[in-house]
């Protein structure tokens, strides 16, 4: 009967410690899979944040609305002001803001009315500018945001962003750089609405045409 029991007693051991070993397996494969999905989550809020502050700056910028406020909730990310990218136009500089949602391998900027997303793997345009090139009379028609104001706004937790129109003015030139760590993406877009820039890593430069070029200061606090 002794030799039963502790058989038994064995048996249940061995049982238990297949079930342990078994279960810490399954976790070591798992849990890079939860935490991608959780990335992946944290992504994709990031994505709708962009394209609502982007809707809200529109809005500002077009004069349907007078002012504008969001709040970005910020879950296990960080958002940032970042002074940049930097616009020079026939020698004249304008130091426009980026506003920049960071997670664990990837980063979501608004940057003059376009939204980018930027991973380990790669980098896209997810919603375009309202820039616009018309091949037959070479004209380009773009709009420069400029920030004012609380630039420095970020961090984690809750943010909220109030925004406001505080000047709109037109910008004579013809030769256009952008610089941005965000250049390559740029250069993409520049290249599939026609146009034939001049592209480095940090830049894009963009031959002389006609242009129409709106500069709209959006007070942010």
């Amino acid at each position: 009967m002794k030799s039963k029991a502790a058989s038994e007693v064995l048996g249940a051991l061995m049982v238990i410690t297949l079930i342990t070993t078994t279960a810490g397996l399954l976790y070591l494969i798992a849990s890079p899979i939860i935490s991608q999905s959780q990335e992946s989550i944290k992504l994709r809020k990031a994505e709708f944040d962009m394209l609502e502050l982007k809707e809200k700056i529109e809005r500002v910028r077009y004069m349907v609305e007078t002012n504008a406020t969001y709040n970005l909730r910020l879950v296990g990310v960080s958002a940032e002001f970042k002074n940049e990218p930097v616009l020079v136009i026939d020698g004249n500089t304008y130091v426009l803001s980026t506003i920049k949602i960071t997670g664990n391998g990837w980063e979501v900027s608004y940057q003059n009315g376009a939204v980018i997303e930027r991973t380990s793997f790669y980098s896209k345009m997810v919603s375009d500018p309202n820039i616009y090139y018309e091949p037959s009379t070479s004209t380009l028609t773009i709009p420069v945001i400029m920030f004012k104001g609380n630039t420095s706004l970020g961090g984690t937790g809750s943010v909220t962003v109030h925004f406001s129109i505080s000047n709109v003015k037109r910008i004579e030139g013809s030769t256009i750089t952008l610089s941005s760590d965000n250049a390559d993406v740029w250069c993409d877009y520049f290249k599939k609405i026609g146009l034939s820039p001049i592209c480095n890593p940090a830049a894009v430069t963009l031959p002389a045409l006609n242009t129409s070029i709106v500069l709209y200061e959006v007070n942010v606090e």
